[in-house]
């Protein structure tokens, strides 16, 4: 197995809980960049603690949000200001990134010229040039880029997606899916029914995630 291979697998299967020790092969050395998102921390939890993983740094200019990490994860994780040291210092295989949206693209550059393979929390980027351009850099030096939509690659997901490219279930009009939790009153299906409000703040370029409004009309 190539290293691509390997890591691209681990990046895939780290936060889906499908990995299978390997014990003739190096532990992935992981670098984590932002400490901004919520979800951060559970993130940052998953890395220290899977078996087939080194959590080697971790990367934030935010001062308040260093001490959590610096008190709970094991001794020998360094920490730094600036991502850009950290990558040329530490050397990670890959890096796992919830740093802001407008953030991604360059990240993914000085990511890049060092051959790190990158998994980026949703969305990829605040503008679909940036995203082009990320896809570009991943595919003109053969790193792996990952964004966390990894449900789309569950083989349930995967075999109705052929059935529906084959034509077997005929002319697609509408598709509504339903993921990770149960709605109480099903408001997103009715029309008017509200808004799903994930992460929208002042700055949505930094920090977007998910808003759906279904308008009357």
């Amino acid at each position: 197995m190539t290293n691509e291979l390997r890591i691209g697998l681990f990046l895939l299967a780290l936060f889906s809980g499908s990995i299978a020790p390997a014990a003739d092969l190096p532990k992935t050395r992981l670098g984590f960049i932002g400490l901004e998102l919520d979800g951060a921390w559970s993130f940052m939890e998953q890395a220290a603690t899977e078996p087939e993983a080194e959590l080697v740094a971790v990367a934030d200019p935010h001062d308040d949000l260093i001490v959590k990490p610096e008190a709970a994860l094991p001794a020998g994780i360094r920490f730094f200001a600036d991502h850009e040291p950290m990558l040329g210092e530490m050397k990670p295989d890959a890096v796992l990134l919830t740093a802001p949206n407008d953030e991604h693209l360059e990240i993914m550059r000085a990511c890049a010229r060092r051959h790190i393979h990158v998994w980026f929390q949703k969305p990829m980027a605040s503008t679909l040039a940036d995203a082009i351009e990320m896809d570009r850099l991943a595919r003109e030096t053969g790193i792996t880029l990952m964004v966390n939509n990894w449900t789309l690659w569950l083989s349930d997901h995967q075999a109705l997606a052929d059935r529906a490219r084959s034509g077997d279930l005929g002319a697609i009009q509408r598709v509504f899916a339903q993921n990770g939790f149960v709605e109480a009153d099903g408001f997103r299906q009715r029309r008017g029914g509200g808004t799903l409000f994930y992460r929208i703040e002042k700055q949505p370029a930094r920090r977007a995630g998910c808003a759906v409004k279904l308008q009357e009309k």
